[in-house]
């Protein structure tokens, strides 16, 4: 008889430890809000909404602007999904670039990164340039800070060593900072996987987001000097992979593409191709500013860029085609 007590008593215990955990989870579930989407047609020529290389999407007020680096353009869109007008051009004049590979809009100005050109270039939300400077380097990414200051980042050539990740300049072009030494390991391909990045502003603090590294973000200063930063969610999907490398070695993706909104970030999580490589999905991650997985948006197709703005979220899908979706949100 008291082995059969024990063996109650084991057995209980055991479903006790299954149940209880599936209770909170389904808890804490029903405690969340549900995303829901519609999407609506946007409004304007059919060829405005197909892209080339569509790189960058920033929301600033009640505009949205798409960044195609192939055309040399940006393309600005109304907050309610009306094309409104295009700006730039290809060349090295006033107001046009070469190659550009990142932007930052604040207030009533644009600052755009022509990589090729080795320059910032500036324009006004009309589209009217602003001036420019020169940067000397092929820059990778671009935050302004203020009027008078901006951080440009930098990726290594092969077999560089000891270059400057993050560089500050004023208006005038003046280097103001160059901190964050890194160096490429040899390998082309392996030092995108390991430098990889994204610039965004969360609740106006610059932070660098690197899509294949633990520690995922990392909050800058004026200095482009570290403050604070946060590991990846344990709760957030990740993919593992093995690019064709010379040496074989496993690399983890955390996401495909990064935006922000007010103090929330939006993850692009990354997806499985049939080739075995990584690509967008069409399941986006909402994190809080602390790096806290709050929710998910499950989008009808794989998101390759988008940007939220109030209640609206503009998306750029895999054949570089644009949507525009209504924001719905109800508790499940």
């Amino acid at each position: 008889m008291k082995i059969n007590l024990r063996s109650e008593k084991i057995f209980f215990r055991f479903i006790s430890l299954i149940i209880i955990p599936i209770f909170i989870f389904f808890n804490y579930l029903s405690s969340t809000e549900k995303y829901g989407l519609k999407e609506r047609k946007i409004e304007g020529p059919a060829e405005e909404i197909i892209f080339s290389k569509p790189v960058d999407i920033q929301a600033e007020g009640s505009k949205v602007f798409i960044l195609d680096s192939q055309e040399c353009q940006v393309r600005v869109f109304s907050s309610e999904g009306k094309w409104l007008y295009n700006l730039g051009r290809y060349g090295q004049g006033p107001g046009e670039f070469i190659g550009s590979s990142d932007m930052d809009v604040a207030g009533d100005e644009i600052a755009l990164l022509d990589s090729e050109g080795r320059r910032v270039n500036f324009y006004g939300l009309d589209g009217s340039p602003r001036g420019e400077f020169k940067i000397g380097f092929k820059g990778h990414r671009l935050v302004i800070l203020s009027k008078d200051r901006f951080l440009v980042t930098y990726m290594p050539q092969v077999k560089e060593k000891n270059a400057f990740l993050i560089h500050g300049f004023n208006r005038q072009g003046q280097k103001l900072l160059a901190t964050q030494k890194i160096s490429s390991s040899g390998q082309t391909a392996f030092d995108f996987f390991l430098f990889q990045h994204f610039l965004i502003k969360l609740s106006g603090q610059p932070v660098l987001v690197k899509m294949f590294n633990p520690e995922m973000a990392v909050f800058l200063n004026e200095n482009g000097e570290p403050t604070k930063a946060f590991k990846a969610d344990p709760a957030l999907p990740v993919i593992e992979f093995q690019p064709p490398l010379p040496r074989p070695r496993k690399i983890q993706a955390f996401f495909w593409y990064v935006s922000a909104y007010e103090n929330k970030i939006y993850l692009v999580l990354p997806g499985r191709m049939e080739d075995g490589d990584i690509g967008p999905s069409s399941r986006v991650a909402v994190l809080d500013a602390k790096g806290k997985l709050e929710n998910f948006i499950d989008f009808p197709f794989p998101v390759f860029r988008l940007a939220r703005v109030g209640n609206h979220f503009f998306v750029l899908d895999e054949a570089a085609c644009l949507h525009f979706f209504d924001l719905i949100e109800e508790k499940i």
